[in-house]
């Protein structure tokens, strides 16, 4: 300690260039660190899901649960295996112990699984890790003094959608509230008989005719030439107009019906989900982030994109109903503001107490250093501003305040 004080002492300029690079680098650091309300925990826990269409529970569980419980159970680190069998569905949740690194053990669980030999009609087995960042980070609710809740529908998933899902740091987005239309046919079956058709080859007619199908190249006059065919039906009247080959009979000379003899042909609006805010009809979009993003810098990005797309769109209308950017900038902001009014008032003690101006700079000097040097330090270790961290840089503030007094009276008293 003492070669370290007299190196102190001997290399003041030094000493003066240290404390500014550390001061700068921490302030630097201070404005790129990420901000999350609670840090980014890996919970130890794998979840898999299988759909057994058509199969009872029991099934389920003999079919699906059982022989996927033996093979996990054998897997290293996994501490226990809890299965839920139902009609058509199994889930396991796997847990494990702490501290194991999860994206290896999901790859383990993958390959573990592709070895189970399950039912043929079983569709693949999902795995689903729990995270923190599953809980969405904005959640919007969308509607419009104009377009009526279908027009709003195609407005949001056509424009809006995108815009969203195309910021950096988006995770997912889900949608809830939305009405389609879809095309309603209702078949004239005496006709229908008389033609020799049924409804299933007519809709195998109508999902053909829909496919674009390229034809490769093909030999012309003038040379080879890519040939496709496009039969993309944008339109009812498109739908109507299609031709539907038929056997020619004596009644029926002719070898094609168009759709529209067959059947009358209808839109009809579709409510997949169902949305209302303050009693309307709206459409909701719950929004997560990446892993690695910055909460505060996606929330604000998307409610920037939203305040364009308010005064680009006429009468839309978007309300934020979940924000966690707001709460984590007041946590930061209210602890520079109670960190600022400590080091104030500690600084005023000092001066009270000392009546020495040159004492009292030392601890102006070293109070936001050590704060700074904190805020290098967690940058480095890529650790985020949270609750955790803020309540920690809060009462190590504290400490430091009370150390620098302590310090620099017992200089003071020994200098005099």
């Amino acid at each position: 300690m003492k070669s370290l004080v007299n190196f102190v002492l001997k290399n003041k300029l030094a000493v003066w260039l240290l404390t500014i690079i550390v001061t700068a680098a921490g302030i630097y650091s201070g404005t790129k660190m990420k901000m999350e309300s609670i840090p980014d925990v890996s919970i130890p826990y794998l979840i898999v899901m299988d759909v057994y269409p058509g199969a009872t529970a029991e099934q389920v569980m003999e079919e699906i649960s059982i022989p996927m419980e033996q093979t996990i159970e054998g897997l290293e680190d996994v501490k226990a295996v809890f299965s839920n069998s139902s009609a058509n569905v199994a889930q396991l949740q796997i847990e494990y112990d702490y501290g194991v690194d999860m994206d290896e053990k999901k790859r383990e669980l993958e390959s573990a699984l592709d070895n189970i030999v399950l039912p043929e009609a079983a569709e693949d087995p999902s795995i689903m890790a729990l995270s923190m960042n599953m809980m969405p980070v904005l959640a919007l609710s969308i509607s419009s003094t104009e377009e009526d809740i279908v027009d709003l529908s195609t407005t949001v998933e056509e424009t809006i959608l995108p815009k969203i899902d195309n910021i950096d740091g988006v995770g997912s987005t889900t949608i809830t509230g939305q009405h389609i239309e879809e095309v309603q046919f209702t078949y004239n079956q005496e006709k229908m008989e008389e033609l020799g058709l049924t409804e299933d080859t007519v809709k195998q007619m109508i999902q053909a005719s829909d496919m674009a199908l390229s034809l490769g190249l093909q030999k012309f006059e003038a040379g080879e030439e890519a040939v496709a065919v496009d039969g993309d039906i944008k339109t009812v009247d498109e739908l109507k107009e299609m031709l539907i080959p038929v056997t020619p009979t004596a009644e029926n000379p002719n070898p094609f019906v168009t759709l529209g003899d067959i059947a009358t042909i209808e839109t009809v609006g579709n409510v997949q989900s169902i949305s209302r805010t303050n009693g309307e009809e709206a459409i909701s979009i719950q929004i997560t982030k990446g892993q690695q993003a910055n909460t505060v810098e996606v929330v604000n990005e998307i409610k920037d994109l939203i305040k364009e797309e308010e005064k680009a769109i006429d009468g839309l209308v978007i309300d934020v109903t979940l924000d966690q950017g707001k709460p984590i900038e007041d946590s930061v902001f209210t602890m520079v503001e109670k960190a600022l009014f400590g080091g104030l008032f500690a600084v005023i003690i000092i001066l009270l107490f000392l009546r020495d101006v040159k004492s009292t700079l030392i601890s102006i000097i070293s109070i936001p250093v050590s704060i700074f040097m904190a805020f290098l330090l967690l940058n480095w270790l890529d650790i985020t501003l949270n609750i955790m961290t803020l309540g920690a840089i809060t009462v190590a503030i504290g400490r430091v305040i009370d150390d620098s007094i302590v310090v620099v009276e017992n200089i003071y008293r020994r200098m005099i």
